[in-house]
C-alpha cells in the first residue's frame, strides 16, 4: 500500500492505526481550528487527548473527521517502515 494513499478505506485505515502501523497526521491544533470553523468547537487539549488515547475508538476518529469535514481515512497515514510505534 503506498505510504501517501489518502484514499484507503476507512476500515483499513482504522485497523492500521489500531495495530500501530498508522498515525493521525493532522496536528491537534489544526483539528481544533477546523472543528471550530464548522461549528463543532473542541479545544486543542481535548483533540490531543482523543488522538493520543490508547483507547481511541473508530467513533472518535469518525467524530474528529466529521468535525473537520474529511473522511476518517484522511486523518490517518501509514507510518514509514522501520519506525516503531505502539497504539
Amino acid at each position: 500500500m503506498p505510504e501517501n494513499d489518502v484514499h484507503m478505506g476507512n476500515l483499513v485505515a482504522w485497523n492500521l492505526y489500531r495495530l500501530g502501523h498508522a498515525k493521525i497526521v493532522v496536528p491537534a491544533g489544526e483539528l481544533a481550528d477546523k472543528a471550530a470553523a464548522v461549528g463543532r468547537p473542541m479545544t486543542r487539549q481535548r483533540v490531543n487527548t482523543l488522538i493520543q488515547s490508547p483507547r481511541i475508538t473508530d467513533e472518535m476518529v469518525e467524530v474528529l473527521a466529521h468535525a473537520v469535514g474529511v473522511e476518517p481515512a484522511e486523518l490517518l497515514r501509514p507510518k514509514p517502515k522501520g519506525l516503531s510505534g505502539g497504539t
